[in-house]
């Protein structure tokens, strides 16, 4: 099901992101590959913290899924 609805979501994306930043109130940010990386950087220690509770194959295909629909 999240599959399906990331794959609708990327579809869409365009169209979307013109009515949500057309609406006057929201802006859409998008980070460059230094800025996502950074943003990655500062995260690892939740990583760190989860992972043993969660399961590493959870996170990391977790990781494969949001890299398959990243820009």
């Amino acid at each position: 099901m999240i599959v399906y609805e990331r794959e609708l979501s990327a579809s869409n994306e365009d169209e979307l992101e013109e009515k949500i930043g057309n609406n006057g109130t929201n802006v859409i940010i998008t980070l460059t590959d230094e800025e996502r990386q950074a943003f990655r950087d500062a995260a690892e220690p939740v990583y760190d913290k989860y992972v043993p509770g969660i399961g590493e194959d959870l996170v990391n295909k977790v990781d494969e899924i949001n890299a398959k629909y990243m820009k």
